[in-house]
């Protein structure tokens, strides 16, 4: 009996754990179990209201996903949903107009009054044409061809053809996030500036920069691991494939988080706090894994 009841109160104590997450934006070394937000469900089917959500591309397929099966089980709540990039996403949340943002990077220091609620992990995969034959890349590479420092694939051991890089537009999180970890971010005197060569090719979505890698044997890009499809080849960055249990255990260089971002207080507003915590629930952290992403628990 009192194994029963230990039993018992080890279940009830890792469900109410794993219900509960809001974090402040952290490094690339991953806890998926430190859930500290509190925010629950109501699994209320009376509940009403509208939920509008804003932002990142990478992040909106998990949202997009859900959406439907969020509103069968509370078929009061509207959920607008809208692609646009983590700033955009972002900005609206600062200015009021939406209630949740998408983002696939961390909240910056000017990025004031918001809360970053961690609802997956992802990898940035380097991405290059099925007939390129290389097949690692060192950080240290991939800065120098992004800044147009190496400009043929025969300085790396592939074939003499000059690179094509193909980046994210700014106010891309992927960017944003690829920019930081690889050190695009800030010139020799340590300003904030993206050191991205400006002849790259420069595409709005995942699908498009995976489009154009397929079709151009010279290409290189980086893309959401989640986007990642036969069509291309993902390399590994210094010797380190890009997948699930290497971005857990951070033996992968180019892993983040990503997140949904309120207006710091609004949590307590009933339809946005049941939607974060549906996300964060085991039905929602399914379709993290059925879109191409890592669940957090």
């Amino acid at each position: 009996m009192r194994n029963n009841f230990i039993r018992k109160f080890l279940t009830g104590l890792f469900i109410l754990t794993s219900f509960s997450m809001l974090t402040a934006c952290s490094g690339t070394t991953f806890n998926t179990s430190d859930n500290q937000s509190g925010i629950t469900s109501t699994q209320n089917p009376d509940l009403k209201g509208t939920v509008k959500i804003s932002g990142s591309t990478t992040v909106y397929p998990i949202i997009d996903y859900l959406k439907e099966a969020y509103k069968e089980s509370r078929p009061n709540v509207t959920v607008n949903l809208a692609q646009g990039g983590s700033g955009v996403g972002i900005k609206d949340a600062i200015d009021g107009n939406n209630d949740i943002g998408m983002s696939s990077r961390e909240l910056k220091t000017t990025e004031t009054g918001l809360k970053a609620v961690a609802i997956a992990l992802d990898g940035i995969a380097i991405i290059i044409n099925p007939a390129n034959g290389v097949t690692d890349i060192s950080k240290d590479n991939l800065k120098k061809i992004f800044k147009g420092e190496i400009t043929n694939w025969k300085d790396i051991g592939g074939v003499d053809k000059t690179i094509l890089v193909i980046t994210r537009e700014q106010g891309s999180g992927t960017r944003t996030a690829f920019e930081e970890i690889i050190g695009l971010d800030k010139d020799a005197d340590g300003n904030v500036n993206t050191q991205i060569m400006t002849g790259a090719m420069v595409l709005t979505d995942a699908g498009q920069i995976s489009n154009n890698v397929a079709g151009k044997d010279n290409a290189i890009g980086f893309t959401t691991l989640g986007a990642v499809t036969s069509k291309v080849k993902a390399l590994k960055v210094g010797g380190i494939e890009c997948k699930t249990e290497n971005i857990l255990n951070s033996t992968y260089p180019i892993g983040r988080k990503l997140y949904l971002v309120i207006k710091d207080g609004s949590q307590e507003n009933q339809p946005i706090k049941d939607f974060i915590a549906y996300v964060l629930s085991e039905e929602g952290q399914k379709a993290v894994t059925d879109t191409g992403y890592i669940k957090l628990n």
